[in-house]
């Protein structure tokens, strides 16, 4: 029935949940419908007006503080003043002199109240000028942090799309990796291995997005503190105001109590003899009190003794019925030992069941691992042959994968179902097992009452029968000893009755019963006895003496059995009290842990409901700025969740609730933003296709012109080269008519042939004479610099000498060319002359070049 009640709990509260959320969420989607309507009619309206675009809106500036009423304010403190005045002038009318300094400080009161308002107004002016000030930073800071969040939002996104294409190949490639690893027959235990690889990979790229959010987080919480700073700021600039205000105040009110301490003067002495005479009263209340103290001390003396004395008599009582109980409790412990070598044995059993399924698990983990070894030389041996086998066997592969997937689920949910019913059983066996030892304990506790039953009326019949034999002679002893029991059982009836078991309860009954039929039957004895003795008085006189032996043997015999048993009894008693004892402190020792713990769960409580309450402002603050970002992007005023308005008795989520509408409704304007803009990037697209399109055309048709003006050149130059063809072979037939010519030119050209060797060796002799007349001018020209150094180390003469030396040996050049010229113009008509001129040109070059060297080497 318990587990019943308990698994219909969760049921509800599930349920209670469930509602909760649908109403919560109805409740957000009807506040963010109301928040996009508010945000598009501003926006329609912002979109009509740009000029309202520009200027700032009413809720985003800072309310603008009102001014204070200071002519109020001066009534309310001069009527005040009046009142306390006209009090003071019914106590002292009699003097003229308090009068006019009354009048005095009402004058200077107001003319300084006059000055404060005067003071008050410019320091209002002043904070509102800071105000302004501190507003401008924010609105400066918050500019320059959103323009940040923007540049950091671009490159985040810019980042996702590269990781998500990244992604996106990564898991293309593992699925063309799986649909081989299927085609080619590999087990289910690798694919579960591959989809573990694959949640680790999942689960450290949820790692690095918590990382990155982290960082995001701990920027915001950064900007968040340079906002708290600035107000802070703000808080401690008003306090130093305030102070300074109250300091003033307090200067103004220094100086009336000093015009006023010749008043306060009389007052005082009236008081001091009011509370004299209060003083006076006072003492002797004092001493009636004093009085009064003592008799009830003594009172109380006299009712802690008898207390005292009563609560040693009940002590008493309680120990000799503590006594009684022992025994009692030692039978109770040997049942509780058997229940616990009972339930020792069960456990053991358990544990013989869970190191079997331990064993088994292993067996499972070490066929997994075998498995996971055989794949990976498989997979080794199998990587060769994928790479042929992919672009054939796709189609394959993707059946094949199927059909793993279908046998994969059917597997699992066989050893699911094979699992479940093996636990099945095992739980209904150990249930039964269980359900059998408690039988068996209930059939040993019956047992153990029967017998217990039994010895007690086996004691009982005992006693009886001695008592029936000793109850002639010791009658008043025994019934004094009963009425003691007989009260003593009473009282500790009526004080355990609520902390004893039922079974002790019923125990005392029997024996209260018992006593009370004991004392009928030795009342009934006591009568029969007297009329014995009488009759034995008259008739047996005779046998007076043996009478009184057995009864001596007899009383003898019954008191050392009596002691026997209370010894027992009260051995017995004081075990049970000690165990009760014991079994108490562990009670109070509970109870004092439950506390502690009840105490450590309060606090737990409380800590995470303040953490609750922390984590739940901060999502209002995230929901806020996010709305805030959404707002600014669309160019809209953010509706925002005010914190101040939270109170002990609201719970924040209403809040929550409206913070989420918010960001719903800017979410949803920030989507048909993005879908305006795709739908305007889609029209851009289309021109821009178009516009390709065209582009594509206009090519086609210059190519078309091009080709066309490629094949009337080709046509062009085909006439030119067979015109030209034609002209090449009418100079071939001119050269071969010209070739009779060429015989007598042989004769010429040798000729020419011997002047050239002719002119080669006059240009050597040439040469040499100009090289060494070069070398001449070189070491004279050196040496007279090395002289001239020497004398005066001047730059600018070095470079004089140096330049006339270059001179000189440029004009020497100029009349060889000069020479060579003139040589060049006598046979400047034939054909041989004109490779001598360029034989001679090309010398002419080397030599100047070989000036311009000597030139750079001499610099």
């Amino acid at each position: 029935m318990f587990v019943n009640q308990t698994s219909e709990l969760p049921e509800s509260v599930s349920n209670q949940a469930t509602e909760d959320l649908d109403a919560t969420a109805r409740e957000i989607e009807r506040q963010s419908a109301h928040i996009q309507r508010d945000m598009e009619r501003e926006r329609r309206a912002r979109s009509v007006s740009p000029i309202r675009c520009l200027t700032s809106s009413p809720a985003t500036l800072p309310p603008r503080p009102a001014r204070p009423a200071t002519p109020a304010r001066l009534q309310t403190t001069t009527t005040d003043y009046g009142s306390v005045n006209y009090d003071s002038g019914d106590v002292f009318a009699s003097s003229p002199t308090v009068n006019k300094d009354v009048s005095e400080n009402t004058a200077l009161f107001t003319t300084r109240l006059q000055l404060k308002a005067a003071e008050k107004e410019a320091k209002e002016m002043r904070d509102k000028a800071e105000e302004a000030r501190s507003q401008l930073m924010l609105l400066e800071f918050k500019r320059s942090t959103a323009a940040k969040e923007l540049d950091r939002l671009i490159d985040e996104i810019s980042r996702k799309k590269g990781m998500s294409q990244l992604y996106d190949s990564e898991v293309q490639a593992k699925l063309s990796e799986i649909r081989g690893f299927q085609a080619l027959g590999i087990s289910m235990e690798t694919v579960r291995l591959l989809q573990e690889e694959n949640d680790t990979l999942k689960l450290r790229q949820r790692g690095l997005r918590t990382a990155e959010l982290e960082r995001d987080e701990l920027s915001r919480q950064l900007e968040a503190a340079k906002e708290d700073l600035l107000r802070e700021q703000k808080q401690a600039r008003l306090q130093r105001e305030e102070l300074s205000e109250e300091i003033e105040t307090l200067t103004a009110r220094l100086e009336e109590t000093q015009n006023n301490l010749s008043i306060a003067q009389r007052t005082t002495d009236k008081l001091e003899d009011a509370f004299r005479q209060m003083e006076r009263e006072k003492n002797e209340l004092i001493q009636e009190t004093t009085k009064e103290y003592a008799a009830l001390k003594v009172r109380a003396n006299q009712e802690s003794k008898e207390s005292r004395q009563l609560m040693t008599r009940e002590v008493e009582v309680i120990n000799e019925e503590l006594q009684e109980l022992r025994v009692r409790v030692n039978d109770l412990l040997a049942d509780n030992k058997m229940k616990e070598e009972q339930n020792s044995q069960l456990r053991e059993n358990l544990n013989a069941l869970q190191s079997q399924l331990s064993q088994e698990q292993a067996s499972r983990a070490a066929v997994t691992e075998d498995h996971r070894k055989t794949l990976q030389m498989l997979r080794k041996e199998t990587d060769t042959a994928m790479l042929q086998l992919r672009e054939s066997l796709f189609l394959d592969k993707q059946r094949a994968l199927e059909e793993l997937r279908a046998e994969v689920e059917s597997e699992r949910r066989d050893s699911t179902s094979r699992a479940d019913e093996r636990m099945a059983q095992l739980l209904g066996e150990n249930a039964a097992l269980l359900s059998e030892k408690n039988q068996e304990i209930a059939r040993l506790q019956e047992k153990v009452r029967d017998v217990q039953r039994s010895v007690d009326r086996r004691v009982q019949e005992v006693t009886d029968q001695k008592m029936r034999e000793a109850v002639v002679r010791e009658s008043a002893r025994l019934e004094s000893e009963s009425q003691w029991k007989l009260r003593a059982e009473r009282e500790a009836m009526t004080r355990d009755a609520k902390q004893m078991v039922d079974e002790m309860k019923m125990a005392l009954d029997q024996e209260k019963e018992l006593t009370h039929h004991l004392k009928r039957e030795v009342s009934q004895m006591k009568e029969e006895l007297e009329e014995q003795r009488r009759q034995s008085r008259e008739a047996q006189k005779e046998k007076l003496m043996a009478v009184a032996r057995a009864k001596e043997q007899t009383r003898e015999q019954g008191s050392l059995e009596l002691e026997k048993v209370k010894e027992k009894v009260r051995q017995d008693m004081q075990r049970e009290v000690d165990r009760v004892q014991s079994q108490l402190r562990q009670a109070e020792d509970e109870i004092r842990t439950l506390k502690s713990e009840k105490q450590q769960i309060v606090s737990r409580e409380k800590d995470s409901q303040a953490s609750l309450d922390r984590v739940e402002k901060t999502v209002i603050n995230e929901l806020n700025e996010e709305c805030r970002r959404g707002a600014t992007a669309l160019g809209v005023s953010p509706r925002q969740v005010q914190l101040s308005a939270v109170t002990e008795s609201t719970s924040t989520r209403a809040q929550i609730t409206a913070a989420l509408a918010n960001l719903r409704a800017v979410n949803e304007e920030l989507r048909n933003h993005i879908q305006e803009l795709s739908t305007e990037l889609e029209r851009c697209r289309s021109v821009i296709s178009e516009l390709e399109k065209e582009k594509v055309e206009v090519a086609e048709g210059v190519r078309l012109e091009m080709d066309k003006k490629r094949v009337l050149e080709l046509d062009r130059l085909k006439e030119k080269l067979s015109k030209e063809h034609a002209e090449e072979l009418a100079k071939v037939a001119q050269a071969s008519a010209r070739q009779s010519l060429a015989n007598s030119m042989v004769t010429a050209l040798r000729r020419k042939d011997q002047e050239i060797e002719e002119l080669k060796n006059s240009l050597q002799t040439w040469r040499d004479q100009t090289a060494e007349k070069v070398a001449h001018l070189y070491k004279t020209e050196l040496a007279r610099e090395l002289e001239n150094g020497h004398k005066n180390d001047n730059p600018l003469r070095k470079s004089a000498t140096w330049v006339t030396s270059l001179f000189k040996l440029y004009l020497e050049l100029t009349s060889c060319e000069r020479v060579f010229r003139s040589q060049a113009v006598v046979s400047q008509n034939n054909f041989e002359q004109k490779q001598v001129n360029e034989m001679q040109q090309r010398e002419i070059d080397r030599l100047e070049r070989e000036v311009q060297r000597l030139a750079m080497v001499c610099t």
